[in-house]
C-alpha cells in the first residue's frame, strides 16, 4: 500500500482511518460511507492486538477463499492502493451490507472498516440504545464505541504479507452470511458445527427426553445417502421402524425448532452451495429489491455453466467463476438482468429430455428442506410441501412420459411443456421464473418441421392428443378447442394437446407463427376458459402456448395443457 495514498508523507506519524455506514439504508443506490481519523492510535492498536490474540481464527489466503468477485477486487485494491471513500471502500462495504440477512440489518447495526498501516479490519458492529451520529465530534465518539470489542459482532482482519494477502476472522453470532461473504466454507472449517444433536420428547411422559447425536459426515451418510433416517411430520424416523417426536435440533450454536429450517441449511452445507447466494447477489437486480445493481445499463452479464461473463460496451470482459460445483448440479443465475448462455441452456435442456440424473438450483431462493424430486430430476429450490398438488401431479405425469418416451421429437415437445408448467408454478421465484423462460426461449426451434413422432411414442395412457391444424376450426377456434377438451379428457386428469401434428402420419407440419402470436393465443385461452366455465367442466386450469419450431422459427405447434 502506498503511504502517500493512505496516511500522508513517510515522516508523518501513522493514523488510523475509520470508515462506517449503517447496514440498512432507505435510499436507493450505493451510499458513500462516513470517514474519520483516530490520531490516538493506541486505541486502535489495543483493539487489533486483542482481536488478533484472543479472537481471530482460521487464517486463509484471499486467493484460496471463494469470496465474491466484487468483494475480492475491492479488498485487493484497498491493500494494494489504499482506501478510497468513493471507490473501493464504498463498494466493499456496500457488498458486505448486501450480504447480511434481515436480523443483522437492524437500525443499530453498522459496517466498519479500520485501515491502519498496510492492513485493515472489517467489522459488523452494534451501537448502544439511543446512540446517534451528531455534528462535529459526535462521529468520533461513535467510532470510539465501535472500537470497543464488546460491540463487535463479527470481524475479519486482512494482512499484507508480501506475496499474498491473508485474513483471519471470527463471529460471535455464528453468522453464516458473514462467512459466506468472506467465502470460507463451513464444511472446510467445521467451526463449532461439528455435530448434530436431535432432541426428542415423548408424549404422556412429561420431562422425558432423548438425544440423538451424529457427526456431520454421519448425518450426510445416513440421511442424504442411505436414507436410514428421515425427517417426516415433525418426527425422526429410524431404520428400525421407530419414530421419535422432535423437540428441537441443535447444530453448532444454532437451534432449530422447525426441522425444515435445519434440513435446508444442512443440505446447502453438504452440497457446498452456501456461497452461491453471495455470488448471485453480487450480480443481481430483481424487481422490488432495495439495492440496485452496481453495473450500468451498457453491461452484458451472461450465465454459463461454471462462470459468469461480464462484458462492457467496449468489449472488455470480466470472468467470474462460480466456484467448485458438483458435476450433477446445474446452478443457474439467469434472471431479468443476467442472460442465460446458449450453450448452458442447451446442456440443461438435453439433460432434461435425455432424463439424465441431475439437479437444478437457482440462488435467488434458499435450499428446499424437502426438495421436489421427479424420477432422476431434483429441483433443489422447490419444496414438495409448497407446490400446489394439482401442479405437482401435472409435472409428475409429464416427466413420467418424458422418462418413458424413446424418440427425440416427442422428448423435445414434452421438455418444452414441462419447463413451461414449472415456470408457471406459483412457488417459483421471480428470478428463477425468468431464468426458466430464457431456458425455454433458447431451446425454441429444437423441434423441426417434417419431424415424425415414432410409433412407439404414440403408446401410453392417453396424456397426449395429436391434432392437425384444421382441427382448430376457422369460425370459432375457442369452441373447437373446448369441443376437443370435452371429447378427449374423459377419464383423464391431465391432457396435453399438440395442434400442428398430423393425426394419421404423426408428421410435424406446424402452424404459421405469424397467425399465432402471443396476443392472439392469450385471447383464445381466455375465451376457452370462459366456455369451460359455461359448460361446468371439472378442471383446475387450462393454458395455451405456442412452441416455435425449425431453425427460422416461422412455424409453431400450438400446445394446450389441461389439468
Amino acid at each position: 500500500m502506498s503511504k502517500q495514498q493512505t496516511f500522508g508523507e513517510e515522516a508523518a506519524p501513522e493514523v488510523a482511518r475509520v470508515y462506517f455506514r449503517p447496514i440498512k439504508i432507505d435510499a436507493r443506490g450505493i451510499p458513500k460511507p462516513d470517514e474519520t481519523t483516530v490520531p490516538q492510535t493506541a486505541e486502535v492498536e489495543d483493539l487489533l492486538e486483542y482481536i488478533k490474540d484472543k479472537k481471530l481464527k482460521y487464517p486463509t489466503s484471499l486467493d484460496e477463499a471463494n469470496m465474491g468477485e466484487v468483494a475480492y477486487d475491492s479488498a485487493s485494491d484497498i491493500i494494494e492502493n489504499g482506501p478510497n471513500t468513493n471507490t473501493n471502500v464504498k463498494l466493499f462495504l456496500a457488498n458486505f451490507c448486501d450480504s447480511l440477512q434481515s436480523k443483522q440489518r437492524t437500525k443499530d447495526k453498522y459496517a466498519m472498516l479500520v485501515c491502519y498501516c498496510s492492513d485493515f479490519l472489517l467489522a459488523h458492529v452494534k451501537t448502544e440504545r439511543g446512540m446517534s451520529i451528531q455534528e462535529e465530534s459526535g462521529d468520533v465518539e461513535l467510532v470510539r464505541r465501535f472500537l470497543d470489542v464488546d460491540n463487535i459482532l463479527s470481524a475479519a482482519y486482512f494482512e499484507d504479507l508480501g506475496p499474498e494477502i491473508k485474513f483471519s476472522h471470527f463471529t460471535d453470532t455464528d453468522s453464516g452470511s458473514f462467512r459466506n461473504f468472506l467465502g470460507v466454507s463451513q464444511k472446510r472449517f467445521n467451526y463449532r458445527r461439528k455435530s448434530v444433536q436431535i432432541i426428542c420428547h415423548y408424549e404422556g411422559k412429561s420431562g422425558v427426553e432423548c438425544k440423538f447425536e451424529f457427526g456431520n459426515d454421519q448425518m450426510e451418510e445416513r440421511w442424504l445417502q442411505q436414507e436410514s433416517l428421515r425427517f417426516q411430520n415433525g418426527k425422526l424416523d429410524l431404520s428400525n421402524g421407530r419414530s421419535h417426536n422432535i423437540k428441537e435440533i441443535r447444530w453448532g450454536r444454532s437451534t432449530y425448532e422447525v426441522p425444515q429450517s435445519f434440513m435446508s441449511e444442512f443440505k446447502e452445507y453438504s452440497y457446498e452451495l452456501d456461497g452461491q447466494g453471495r455470488r448471485y447477489n453480487d450480480l443481481r437486480r430483481l424487481p422490488g429489491e432495495e439495492v440496485a445493481s452496481i453495473y450500468g445499463d451498457g453491461i452484458d452479464i451472461v450465465d454459463r455453466k461454471t462462470e459468469v461473463i461480464i462484458e462492457d460496451d467496449e468489449g472488455q470482459r470480466d470472468i467470474r467463476p462460480k466456484g467448485e460445483l458438483p458435476d450433477h448440479i446445474h446452478v443457474m443465475y439467469a434472471n431479468n438482468t443476467i442472460r442465460l448462455g446458449a450453450n448452458f441452456a442447451e446442456d440443461i435442456f438435453h439433460d432434461l429430455i435425455d432424463t439424465t440424473d441431475f439437479s437444478l438450483y437457482h440462488p435467488s431462493e434458499p435450499f428446499a428442506s424437502n426438495e421436489y424430486v421427479l424420477n432422476g430430476l431434483s429441483l433443489l429450490n422447490i419444496d414438495i410441501e409448497e407446490i400446489a398438488p394439482e401442479r405437482a401431479q401435472l409435472l409428475n405425469t409429464i416427466h413420467d412420459h418424458l422418462d418413458n418416451a424413446t424418440g427425440q421429437t416427442l422428448r423435445r415437445c414434452l421438455g418444452f411443456v414441462f419447463l413451461h408448467a414449472l415456470a408457471d408454478s406459483e412457488c417459483v421465484s421471480i428470478g428463477y421464473k425468468n431464468g426458466l423462460n430464457q431456458l425455454i426461449n433458447l431451446n425454441h426451434g429444437a423441434t423441426r418441421q417434417h419431424d415424425v413422432v415414432t410409433t412407439k411414442e404414440q403408446e401410453g395412457d392417453g396424456l397426449i392428443e395429436y391434432k392437425d391444424k384444421d382441427d382448430l376450426g376457422k369460425e370459432d377456434t375457442a369452441t373447437s378447442i373446448v369441443d376437443n377438451i370435452e371429447k378427449e379428457s374423459r377419464n383423464h386428469d391431465e391432457k396435453v394437446f399438440l395442434w400442428g401434428i398430423d393425426e394419421g402420419s404423426r408428421r410435424v407440419d406446424g402452424l404459421r407463427k405469424g397467425r399465432w402470436g402471443d396476443d392472439r393465443v392469450s385471447s383464445i385461452q381466455k375465451h376457452v376458459l370462459d366456455r369451460l366455465e359455461e359448460r361446468d367442466m371439472n378442471y383446475t386450469d387450462f393454458e395455451l402456448v405456442n412452441l416455435p419450431i425449425g431453425e427460422n422459427q416461422e412455424r409453431c405447434i400450438l400446445v394446450g395443457i389441461l389439468y
